[in-house]
């Protein structure tokens, strides 16, 4: 997985794309403005469109105070025409009088003097007078140019924002999708692993729980086919010892022609097989209980090597007892291992119970022990005497030993062939330096 540090932060991907998509609107609202409003102006102040502008609004007040044979004094019919025309000041003089003009007019005469304003003759019905016109229109089209560029630079701005946030809005879409996918149709199916950012940390994250539900449904198969194999196992197992109990059952049970030694031998024997069985389902409840994950493990600290001697120790000197014989190998450093003794004990319980059902006494048994890269490794290593028959062809007590080492957060390997068993338990340890 690609380390975080090296990713770019969606954050401030996310700020460089606001300020790139602003500088882009605002560099737009800005050409559009200027080259609109230049455009405009151009026009504007052109004396001759702008003289034959004001004579078109001079002759429509002139035709329109005819129509109504307007007098000088008819403010009434000069603030009806006004009305009309909202962009147009006027200011009508007689004799340099003002005969007609509202306040901002009259504010205005200022650029009446200094020839903004262009002087007409005005006919009334009883009179003549001057008026002065300002057409203020372009007042009304600088706004609406300048609202054009703003508008036209929001757009730019969020088409900028959006086109440079699409591909990382599109990858969230998609890992959506996968994740879908694989939630409700195919577990298999693997992410694209795009990009540098969160949202690849995020598919990596998701890849790595797809591969461990992978690992974990792949285990609880493989947990699933090994169990199916040893219940049928045991079953037979249980089934031949079983079979020999009623037999010897049956003909304890009819009691004729049978003398005093074969019923003792009949007795005998069926208390073996009774045995048999007891060992039997008790390893393999063991097994089962182990496997359930339900037991407590209580970790404590103890000196590997003090530990190791008393338990193998007391094992060795039992099986000694029978005639077998070990060659073991010293510690040659010493460390601290933290453990649950009572089932550590089990697993040499197991180790041993399987060495003596199994192991040739006529070849010495082998015990190594070292110390390497902070792991504690203890092996096993037997000659198999085949003379000997063992109810532990199903291996119930191996595979609790499995079981058992991984919840001590060790590890437990062996391999059988027709010579030879081996056996390796494998522990951390901290040494002393």
């Amino acid at each position: 997985m690609s380390d975080k540090r090296n990713y770019v932060s969606q954050k401030r991907k996310l700020i460089i794309s606001l300020a790139a998509s602003f500088l882009a609107g605002v560099l737009i609202y800005l050409l559009v403005s200027n080259v609109s409003i230049g455009i405009f102006d151009h026009k504007w102040n052109d004396p001759e469109w702008r003289h034959n502008r004001n004579a078109s609004f001079i002759d429509n007040l002139q035709s329109y105070l005819s129509e109504r044979n307007a007098s000088i004094e008819d403010r009434e019919t000069m603030m009806s025409w006004r009305e009309q025309h909202s962009s147009i000041i006027l200011s009508v003089q007689k004799d340099g009088k003002v005969v007609f003009g509202t306040d901002p007019e009259i504010s205005a005469l200022s650029e009446f003097s200094n020839g903004a304003a262009e002087k007409y003759p005005l006919r009334f019905s009883d009179s003549e007078a001057d008026v002065y016109l300002l057409d203020r229109t372009d007042v009304n089209w600088r706004r609406g140019l300048n609202a054009l560029a703003l508008l036209m630079g929001f757009l730019v701005f969020a088409f900028s924002f959006w086109l440079l946030i699409r591909r990382n809005v599109q990858r969230v879409v998609n890992l959506s999708a996968e994740v879908n996918r694989i939630k409700t149709k195919d577990i298999e199916s693997e992410l694209t692993l795009t990009g540098n950012d969160e949202i690849t940390e995020l598919a990596h994250n998701i890849e790595e729980m797809r591969n461990s539900l992978i690992e974990k449904y792949a285990d609880e198969k493989r947990a699933w086919e090994a169990n199916n194999e040893l219940i049928a196992a045991v079953s037979h197992d249980i089934r031949t010892p079983l079979t020999a109990l009623i037999g010897y059952l049956d003909l304890l049970k009819e009691g004729s022609g049978i003398s005093g030694e074969d019923n003792e031998r009949y007795l005998e024997n069926s208390y073996l097989k009774a045995m048999q069985l007891k060992d039997l389902t008790d390893r393999l409840f063991q097994y089962f209980l182990v496997y359930s994950g339900r037991i407590q493990i209580q970790n404590k600290e103890y000196d590997a090597v003090m530990l190791l001697d008393q338990i193998v120790g007391e094992h060795m000197a039992y099986l000694e007892g029978f005639g077998y014989r070990f060659e073991l190998q010293e510690f040659e450093r010493s460390g601290t291992i933290s453990i649950d003794m009572a089932y550590l004990m089990r697993v040499f319980d197991n180790i041993f119970s399987n060495i003596e059902k199994y192991a040739d006494r006529r070849e010495p048994i082998f015990i190594s022990r070292e110390i390497s890269d902070g792991t504690l490794i203890i092996g096993f290593r037997n000659k198999i005497c085949r003379t000997k028959t063992g109810g532990e062809s199903t291996k119930i007590g191996l595979r609790t030993c499995e079981t058992i080492m991984k919840l001590l957060s060790g590890e437990f390997q062996y391999e059988t062939d027709e010579e030879r068993f081996t056996a390796t338990v494998k522990l951390p340890i901290r040494t002393e330096e």
